[in-house]
């Protein structure tokens, strides 16, 4: 893999061809983050499982999303079923490649997670968030009065 290095005028240009595109459909790509977001959501509630699936797909529903940004230039509507675009080639190869990247993606998250929680402590982090210190209180209390 090599990077490509541009400069940053190009990259200021790149900006603005995401905001143009953004902007040829935006109800549609609101619906595609909003979708993904409230089924990432409904699939934590599965423990571990849950957690794992969202990753092992984020590969392929990223694919989705860039074939979702490809109909917007070519003027096609876009649906939520576009997220199975990576899933959809007739060669069973990109599929298991596709999934592999998933994997790959979902174990890379994990062992980052277990070094970064060996790191940090993020029970002395806590404190020094107040919107989630009164938010972890009240929660407390909640719990304490109710049994």
């Amino acid at each position: 893999m090599n990077l490509n290095l541009v400069t940053t005028q190009e990259g200021y240009v790149w900006v603005r061809q995401g905001v143009w595109l953004f902007k040829q459909n935006p109800l549609g790509f609101l619906m595609l983050v909003f979708m993904y977001v409230f089924i990432a959501q409904l699939a934590v509630m599965i423990p571990l499982a849950g957690v794992f699936a969202v990753l092992i797909l984020t590969p392929a529903l990223s694919v989705g999303f860039m074939t979702a940004c490809r109909q917007t230039i070519q003027k096609e509507r876009i649906v939520p079923t576009v997220y199975l675009a990576a899933f959809r080639s007739t060669n069973t190869e990109v599929k298991k490649r596709i999934l592999h990247l998933g994997l790959v993606y979902a174990v890379m998250i994990f062992a980052m997670s277990l070094i970064a929680s060996m790191v940090i402590d993020f029970q002395t982090l806590l404190p020094l968030l107040p919107m989630t210190n009164r938010l972890l209180l009240r929660s407390c209390k909640l719990c304490i009065t109710h049994y």
